[in-house]
C-alpha cells in the first residue's frame, strides 16, 4: 500500500484541496510527481542529497517530498517566515542541490541564495518572474513511472527553540518506497486508518509534526485539505465544510477553540470529527479534559520530536490515566535515566529516553547527535516518569527546569495551573536569578482581552494558583505581557522570555509601571519621579520604541523640558496632555533641554518655543547638524550620505531612497539660545543639573546629573535594554564607536540612585550596566572581525547581512537598513583603528583582515564627500 498504489487502483480520487484554491486528483498529482522525478535525474542528484522548498501550505508541499521520497533524496521544506539569513543559512547546511520557491518569496529567497554562491539554473519559481518556472520544468518531462525508484526522506530542522535550527537526517531505508507496518500500528493507535477519510491540515507543512501525519494520510488513501491559517473558528467551518474526519493541531489551537463563546462552538457540525491529534508542547490537562468533553472521545495525543514519535494516547485512555502523554508507540522503547545513565524505578523522574525506528543524526553535528544518545535511545531533553502501568509522565525540558531553594518546580505545572483561569489567554513561567533561593519563579500571563491586568489581577491568579499548586511550587511574582511568544508550531519561546525578565542580578527596573507597558506595548502612564519632576511620555510614530519619555522639571513660572520628542501631531498632542495632566501648558515651558539631534529627542523643541518663549539648550557639535542650510549645502550634504552608501557596497534601493535626512532645522537668524558645554551647569532653579558630553550616539549627545537628587538623564546614551544606535555619518571624521566606549567610561563612576532614559523605563545600577554595554560592543567587534576573516573582500553591505541583529535587515524599513549599514561601518572603522581590518579604496569599499589585505591602494576614506 501507498500513493503510487492508490493513484494507480484509483486515479480519479481527490488527493488535495487547496483552500480557496483548486483540487487535484491522486491520478494528476502521480504524473507530477514522476515529472519531477525524471527532472530530478536529469540534474544528475543522485541518492542521499537534498532538494529544498519554501512555500505557503499548498500541494506542491506533496509533490515535493513524494517525489524525494522515490527519487532516494532528503527534502527540505523551509518556513515562508525565515529571512534571508536564516534562508541562507539552511540551503548551505542541507547542501541543496534544487530548490523550488513561491512567487510571493523570491526577494527574499534570492538575496539568500545570491550570498551562498547558488546555481541560478537550481532555482525554479511558482511564478514569478527572473526564475526557471516550476510548471514549464514539470511539462518537459513524461509521465511514466521511473525506472529505479528508492525510498527518500524528509529532512526537517527543528525549530531553534534550544538554539540554532539543527537538520535530523534519518538513514534511507534501502528499496523502493512504502510504508511500513510500524507506521501503520501508530497510526491506528491515533484511530487514523487507510480509506476515504478527509485530513485537514492547516499548521504549517514546514514543521514535522503537521507535513508528516498529512504526507502519512496521502499514503493511506485519505483526501487532505490544506489551509493556511485559519483562525479558530475559520477551523470550525472548514471541518463542517469538508466533512473532515482527522486533523492535526498543538494544545495552543486547543486552548483558542474552547475560548470561544459557546453560542460559536455550538453553530458548527462537527459529527465528522474522528481523531484530532495534538503533540508537540504539554497540554493542561484542564484543557484537555474540557476539550474532550466538548469534542467527545475524539481528541488524541502523541508525543515526539523531529527525530521520532515516542508514545500515543486516545482520548478514552487518557480519562483513566489524565496527563498521560501515552504508552510507547508500536516497536519502540521508552526508558527514564537518571544524570548518569541508570534507569530509573516507575515514578521516579528523569530524563525520557526513547528508541527510534531508524538511526538517526544532526546532520554536520555529531556531538550534539552523540549528546542525544545512550546506546540505541534518543532524548529530545525533556523530563519525566513512567508510572507503574508503563504511562508516560512529562514534567518539563531539563533546560526549563526552576530549581529553587534546591527544590526542582516544572514549568509546565505552574502553566497549567495559570491556564485554567478564565482571565488568562497564554501563560509562561520561568525561573529568574535570586540571591536567596537561586532561582525564583515568575509567571508571565497574556490576559484575555477584556481583561484589565495589574496588580489585582496577579494577586488573582497567585491565589488561584495556591489552590491548585503546594506552596512551594506558587509563581512569587506576576508579569504580564501583550503577547506570549511562541513559534508558529506553537512551541513556547521560553528563551525570549527569560531575555526580556531575567534582568542582570543588580540592574532592577525601578519604573515598574514603565516596564508594564513596555511589556505589554502599549503607552506608560504620566508619572512624578521626584517631587516637582514628571515623566511624560509621548509617541514616536512607526518606531519600534515606540515612544520618548519626556521629564519636566518644575521651575519658577512654569517647566524645563527635557526631549520633546517627534515633531508630528500626535506627539504635540501627547505633549499638551501630559503637561495639562501635571498643571501645565505648552505657554507654561521656559526652557528645552536637549539630550542629542535626533528627531524622537530634539523634533518638538522649536515649536514649544514658538508657543511659549522658552530658550532652548544644546550641545554646539549637535547644533551644528541642524543649523539651516542652503540648498547646494543640503545638496551637499545629501551627495555625501549617497556616496558613503554607495561606498559600503548598498544595494540601489537603499542608496535611492535616502532623499532627506530627517532633521528639524533651526533657521538661519534662530539658532539654539545656549550652546551647553561639555560639562557645563544648567541654569534651573531649583535643581542642581550639570550636562556631561557623551558622545557616540551622536557627535553632541549630553546626558544631565541631578546632583541633589542623585538621578541621571541618560538620553539614548545608556537605556535598561538596547544599545543605542552607533553609526558613521556622512562627513564625520572619526571613530564614533570609540568614543561612545570612552564616554560609557566616563559617566559609570557616577553613583546614581536612578537612571531616566529617554525610552523604556526607569532603573538602576548603572555600573553594571555600562560592562554590560561596553562588552555587547566587544562581542559585536569580534563578530564583525570573524565575520570579515571568513569573507574577506566584503563589502560593509555584505557584511551587514550576514551580522546577527534584533529583527532581520531583510524587514526593517529602508531608513533603519541605513542605520544597520552605518552601525557596521562604525565597527569596521574602530576595528581598522585597532589595525585589525584594513579596506581598499575604491569606489565600493572592500574589508580584509590587517595581515590579508592586497598591499595596493591603502587608504580608508574617513570622510565622504567632503
Amino acid at each position: 500500500m501507498g500513493f503510487a498504489d492508490i493513484a494507480a487502483a484509483d486515479p480519479e480520487r481527490i488527493a488535495v484541496i487547496e483552500v480557496e484554491g483548486s483540487s487535484i486528483t491522486y491520478g494528476e498529482m502521480a504524473d507530477r510527481v514522476n515529472q519531477l522525478s525524471h527532472a530530478f535525474a536529469a540534474r544528475g542528484l543522485r541518492r542521499g542529497q537534498c532538494v529544498a522548498g519554501m512555500f505557503p501550505n499548498r500541494r506542491t508541499y506533496f509533490e515535493m517530498r513524494l517525489a524525494a521520497g522515490q527519487s532516494g533524496l532528503y527534502f527540505t521544506p523551509l518556513s515562508h517566515h525565515l529571512t534571508a539569513p536564516e534562508v541562507a543559512y539552511i540551503v548551505e547546511d542541507s547542501e541543496a542541490k534544487m530548490i523550488v520557491v513561491d512567487g510571493s518569496l523570491l526577494d527574499v529567497a534570492g538575496d539568500a541564495l545570491d550570498d551562498i554562491g547558488f546555481a541560478v539554473d537550481r532555482r525554479f519559481a511558482l511564478g514569478g518572474a527572473g526564475w526557471h518556472d516550476y510548471e514549464e520544468l514539470l511539462a518537459s518531462f513524461p509521465t511514466v513511472v521511473p525506472d529505479e525508484l528508492l525510498a527518500g526522506d524528509f529532512m526537517g530542522y527543528t525549530s531553534g527553540t534550544t538554539g540554532r535550527p539543527k537538520a535530523v537526517r534519518k538513514l534511507l531505508p534501502e528499496g523502493p518506497p512504502r510504508i511500513t507496518q510500524h507506521v501503520l500500528d501508530y497510526m491506528a493507535r491515533l484511530d487514523i486508518h487507510p480509506g476515504r477519510s478527509v485530513h485537514l491540515v492547516s499548521a504549517p507543512l514546514y514543521h514535522a509534526g503537521p507535513g508528516t501525519y498529512s504526507f502519512i494520510a496521502l499514503s493511506l488513501g485519505h483526501t487532505v485539505v490544506v489551509a493556511e491559517r485559519p483562525g479558530p473558528e475559520g477551523l470550525l467551518e472548514l471541518i463542517e465544510r469538508y466533512q473532515v474526519s482527522i486533523t492535526v493541531t498543538v494544545p495552543t489551537v486547543l486552548h483558542r477553540l474552547l475560548r470561544l463563546p459557546e453560542h460559536v462552538r455550538s453553530r458548527y457540525d462537527l459529527s465528522s470529527l474522528r481523531s484530532l491529534v495534538h503533540g508537540a508542547a504539554p497540554c493542561p490537562v484542564e484543557v484537555k479534559r474540557r476539550a474532550i468533553e466538548w469534542l467527545g472521545p475524539v481528541v488524541n495525543e502523541y508525543y515526539g520530536a523531529t527525530e521520532g514519535v515516542a508514545a500515543a494516547v486516545t482520548a478514552t485512555e487518557w480519562l483513566t490515566k489524565p496527563g498521560t502523554v501515552g504508552r510507547p508507540a508500536p516497536n519502540i522503547e521508552v526508558q527514564i535515566l537518571d544524570q548518569s545513565g541508570t534507569p530509573l524505578p516507575p515514578g521516579d523522574v528523569g530524563h525520557v529516553y526513547f528508541t527510534l525506528p531508524r538511526p538517526v543524526e544532526y546532520y554536520k553535528d555529531s556531538e550534539k547527535t552523540a549528546l542525544a544518545m545512550h546506546g540505541d535511545f534518543f532524548t529530545a531533553g525533556d523530563m519525566g516518569y513512567l508510572d507503574r502501568d508503563g504511562w508516560l509522565f512529562l514534567c518539563d525540558r531539563r533546560t526549563d527546569l526552576i530549581v529553587s531553594g534546591g527544590v526542582n518546580l516544572y514549568p509546565a505545572e505552574i502553566e497549567a495551573a495559570l491556564l485554567s483561569h478564565p482571565d488568562v489567554a497564554d501563560a509562561a513561567a520561568i525561573g529568574v536569578p535570586d540571591d536567596e533561593w537561586g532561582q525564583r519563579a515568575v509567571a508571565i500571563v497574556q490576559p484575555e482581552a477584556a481583561v484589565e491586568p495589574g496588580a489585582a489581577l496577579a494577586a488573582r491568579l497567585i491565589e488561584h494558583c495556591r489552590s491548585m499548586l503546594a506552596g512551594y511550587k506558587v509563581p512569587r511574582t506576576v508579569e504580564f505581557t501583550a503577547k506570549i511568544p511562541r513559534s508558529d508550531a506553537g512551541k513556547l519561546q521560553r528563551g525570549r522570555l527569560r531575555d526580556t525578565y531575567s534582568p542582570h542580578a543588580t540592574i532592577e527596573a525601578t519604573g515598574v509601571r514603565q516596564l508594564d507597558a513596555w511589556h505589554r506595548k502599549v503607552m506608560p502612564p504620566v508619572e512624578e519621579v521626584r517631587p516637582g519632576l514628571w515623566s511624560i511620555p509621548v509617541p514616536i510614530p512607526g518606531n519600534p520604541l515606540r515612544y520618548t519619555l519626556v521629564y519636566a522639571f518644575e521651575v519658577p513660572g512654569g517647566v524645563a523640558v527635557v526631549d520633546p520628542g517627534w515633531e508630528c501631531e500626535p506627539t504635540w498632542q501627547a505633549l499638551i496632555a501630559g503637561l495639562q495632566l501635571v498643571g501645565y501648558r505648552p505657554t507654561d515651558v521656559r526652557a528645552v533641554l536637549v539630550t542629542h539631534v535626533h528627531p524622537d529627542h530634539f523634533g518638538l523643541a522649536q515649536r514649544l518655543r514658538a508657543v511659549s518663549g522658552a530658550w532652548i539648550g544644546m550641545n554646539h557639535r549637535d547644533a551644528a547638524l541642524v543649523a539651516e542650510q542652503t540648498v547646494a549645502e543640503a545638496d551637499e550634504f545629501l551627495a555625501a550620505g549617497r556616496d558613503q552608501l554607495i561606498w559600503a557596497g548598498s544595494p540601489t534601493r537603499v542608496v535611492d531612497t535616502q532623499r532627506d535626512f530627517p532633521f528639524t532645522r533651526f533657521p538661519a537668524s534662530h539658532g539654539p539660545e545656549v550652546l551647553i558645554a561639555d560639562d557645563g551647569r544648567l541654569d534651573l532653579p531649583g535643581w542642581n543639573l550639570q550636562a556631561i558630553w557623551t558622545p557616540g550616539h551622536t557627535p553632541g549627545h549630553l546626558c544631565f546629573y541631578e546632583h541633589t537628587h542623585k538621578l541621571l538623564l541618560s538620553g539614548d546614551h545608556v537605556l535598561p535594554r538596547i544599545s543605542p544606535n552607533i553609526s558613521l555619518m556622512p562627513k564625520q571624521i572619526g571613530d564614533p564607536l570609540g568614543e561612545y566606549v570612552e564616554s560609557l567610561r566616563l559617566v559609570a563612576h557616577l553613583e546614581p540612585d536612578e537612571i531616566l532614559p529617554a525610552h523604556e523605563y526607569r532603573f538602576r545600577g548603572l555600573g553594571d550596566r555600562v560592562v554590560e554595554l561596553i562588552a555587547h560592543h566587544d562581542e559585536r567587534l569580534a563578530e564583525v572581525e570573524q565575520t570579515v576573516s571568513q569573507h574577506p573582500g566584503a563589502t560593509c553591505w555584505e557584511l551587514t547581512k550576514r551580522l546577527t541583529w534584533s529583527r532581520p535587515v531583510d524587514i526593517l524599513s529602508d531608513d533603519l537598513t541605513r542605520f544597520a549599514v552605518r552601525e557596521t561601518l562604525a565597527h569596521l572603522v574602530r576595528l581598522e583603528r585597532r589595525a585589525v581590518l584594513r579596506s581598499s579604496q575604491d569606489t565600493v569599499a572592500r574589508w580584509y583582515p590587517a595581515a590579508d589585505r592586497p598591499t595596493a591602494g591603502a587608504t580608508t576614506v574617513r570622510e565622504m564627500g567632503g
